[in-house]
């Protein structure tokens, strides 16, 4: 479906909607955990849409662009993609892409090994969805939190964080969340 769309829109010379196709095809190779397949769309997306100077769309593909990055360990690229798709977001007043991305970047920090970062962020990613009223971000970030919390040795700390992510999560009707949260509960117990 994807790949019709793309040679439609190369066809007719339509950038945003080859930009558009290619993000989605990269999405669906990155789901399927083929990176070597995801990339190079990933790349021309991205490419594409900053020559266009289509911001919002930019954002999202620069966000998914760094997943794919964090999957392949390359955190310092990833990290990158995700700075500029935040400051995007940020300028455009996108909250949920704001706060989407601040995840990523949280997650992303723990990779690092920047636990303290890690939990700093969690705390204020937290707070911001609470705010947004976003029970599944938040159930995220707590859980976030958590893991950065015991990997600190802060284990009373990361039992309350993962106790909370875990009564967000057990609302949530997004199963691989209440898996994720429940293995970080697990950890903390």
């Amino acid at each position: 479906k994807f790949e019709a769309a793309l040679a439609v829109n190369r066809e007719i010379g339509n950038k945003l909607g080859i930009a558009v196709a290619l993000e989605n095809i990269g999405h669906a190779f990155y789901l399927q955990g083929q990176l070597g397949e995801a990339k190079p769309r990933y790349q021309e997306a991205v490419s594409i849409l900053r020559d266009i100077g289509y911001k919002s769309y930019a954002s999202s593909a620069l966000s998914g662009y760094g997943d794919l990055l964090s999957a392949e360990g390359n955190l310092a690229e990833a990290r990158k993609n995700y700075e500029e798709a935040l400051a995007i977001r940020t300028e455009l007043g996108e909250k949920g892409g704001v706060l989407d991305t601040r995840l990523a970047l949280t997650e992303l920090a723990l990779e690092e090994g920047k636990a303290a970062e890690a939990e700093t962020a969690s705390h204020k990613a937290a707070a911001e969805a609470q705010k947004e009223k976003a029970a599944d971000s938040e159930a995220q970030a707590r859980s976030t939190m958590a893991r950065s919390l015991l990997v600190q040795g802060k284990i009373e700390e990361a039992e309350k964080a993962s106790a909370e992510a875990n009564s967000l999560a057990a609302r949530s009707e997004n199963p691989g969340l209440r898996l994720s949260v429940s293995m970080t509960r697990a950890r903390a117990l």
